[in-house]
């Protein structure tokens, strides 16, 4: 992105039939130590052994890179090859500018930094729900937007958290009042 190495892809071979995700995912650990400046202004990570494709932070574990499953905020052809998906889901120009301003965001625990990055659910369910703002609001109707329905774990925290940034910076909601409401101690600590 302007010269900026804002992602590094680590592409394995398909027809090398060692060649796995986590051999990528090693590769790029091995890239963070012996090429730490590349990784200066990174904001996604990919690999692909051309079968499967993942994306993750600079800072996930193996375990934690995950596929992409939607171009333009629709659910993409199970046809289509994943590292396809990952491009034209993410890496459009719209997507991945919106990607690098509302989706990324830092967390510290003890002396470690964790960047911690939207997966495609939680990009789709922001996305969703800042356009339902704009057209409410811009409708003049009743100020109830909606509910955001995920699973257990899937990171709903988290997407308010991006959702509330986000309204944040939108001038037609008029610097939002955010309200916290949770119905779990647990929660209270996220």
């Amino acid at each position: 992105l302007n010269g900026l190495p804002i992602a590094v892809f680590e592409l394995k071979s398909p027809a090398n039939e060692q060649a796995r995700l986590k051999g990528a995912w090693n590769q790029l650990q091995h890239y963070k130590d012996a090429i730490s400046d590349l990784f200066v202004p990174n904001a996604l990570l990919v690999i692909s052994d051309g079968f499967d494709a993942r994306f993750g932070s600079l800072s996930a574990g193996h375990e934690r890179f995950m596929p992409w499953r939607t171009i333009d905020g629709e659910q993409a052809d199970k046809k289509l090859p994943a590292i396809e998906v990952v491009i034209r889901g993410i890496f459009e120009k719209q997507h991945l500018l919106d990607y690098v301003q509302h989706f990324i965001l830092f967390e510290q625990a003890g002396k470690s930094i964790h960047k911690i990055i939207g997966g495609y659910h939680q990009v789709r369910a922001v996305r969703h729900a800042i356009e339902s703002c704009r057209l409410k609001i811009g409708e003049n109707q009743e100020k109830d937007i909606g509910v955001v329905w995920h699973t257990t774990g899937s990171g709903k925290s988290i997407s308010m958290v991006f959702l509330a940034a986000w309204a944040q910076l939108e001038p037609y909601l008029k610097s939002p009042t955010i309200v916290v409401l949770t119905d779990r101690r647990d929660l209270d600590d996220q």
